[in-house]
């Protein structure tokens, strides 16, 4: 994927997402800061800031368990497991609750809403709780028909690419 194509698509995720009601409505959006070659998350995060909403970040505390905490809009990031950024120490954290907007990372995605993460689980593990609206940033052109899925993985409830909004029946109801 060259630079062009990073960037265009990640202006045109940008504005899809911006145009859910549920991200528009949200009072707190747990995000991930984006690393390298993902989806660009930094924008939609300043974005939420500006807005006056409440934004968390991951935590992974180990043995595939993980916390959201919450980011001062000049608070620094530091360096987690993994490498992931995530707020300080003494941030403090928030237990997710109805009306939340959680944006999902993944390798990739497939088309009913599933994704590939890298192998621990942190995510499927904290989706179970479901207590919010979950949303996969994809670009279009690495979304697959199908990815490898074990019983406790857990789908999102929307999908965004550069050239779609995808809503995804949630298998719990």
């Amino acid at each position: 994927m060259d630079e062009n194509y990073l960037e265009t698509s990640n202006n045109l995720i940008y504005r899809n997402i911006m145009t859910l009601p549920e991200v528009r409505a949200c009072d707190r959006m747990l995000i991930y800061c984006s690393m390298g070659r993902e989806v660009d998350t930094r924008r939609l995060i300043d974005t939420m800031f500006e807005m006056g909403k409440v934004v968390a970040l991951p935590v992974c505390e180990g043995k595939g368990i993980m916390h959201f905490s919450v980011l001062n809009p000049n608070g620094q990031k530091i360096e987690g497991m993994y490498g992931i950024l995530e707020p300080a120490a003494d941030a403090e954290i928030i237990t997710p609750k109805d009306g939340d907007v959680i944006v999902v990372p993944a390798l990739t995605f497939d088309r009913k809403g599933y994704r590939l993460g890298k192998g621990s689980g942190y995510y499927d593990r904290f989706l179970i709780k479901r207590d919010f609206f979950s949303i996969g940033l994809a670009r279009d052109r690495l979304l697959c028909d199908s990815v490898p899925t074990e019983d406790h993985d857990r789908k999102v409830d929307c999908l965004v690419t550069e050239k779609n909004i995808l809503r995804l029946p949630n298998e719990l109801t």
